[in-house]
């Protein structure tokens, strides 16, 4: 179903990582397929070790590259997300 999309998660974190795992170990898409977005370098490395994706820091980065783009971020920080990401997603 998804093996030609990409995927994009804004947001790094648990939530993020626990669906990357999901669609990966589900063999719903290639781990080249999926780029997560993070406020931390770090972590954006932590997953590209674990899953093969690609992190980056830069949410735009992310968006644009996302066939599909999943919001996997805390309540408090969608309104500056969204801000960012204005005019970069389309239903």
């Amino acid at each position: 179903m998804l093996k030609n999309t990409s995927l994009a998660f804004i947001g790094s974190g648990t939530m993020a990582e626990a669906m990357i795992k999901g669609i990966l170990n589900n063999g719903l898409t290639d781990p080249h397929r999926i780029i997560a977005s993070g406020p931390r370098p770090e972590r954006g490395r932590e997953l590209e070790e674990r899953y093969g994706v690609r992190g980056t820091t830069e949410n735009q980065e992310a968006a644009q590259a996302g066939d599909i783009v999943v919001l996997s971020i805390k309540p408090q920080v969608l309104p500056v997300v969204l801000d960012e990401l204005r005019g970069l997603i389309h239903p």
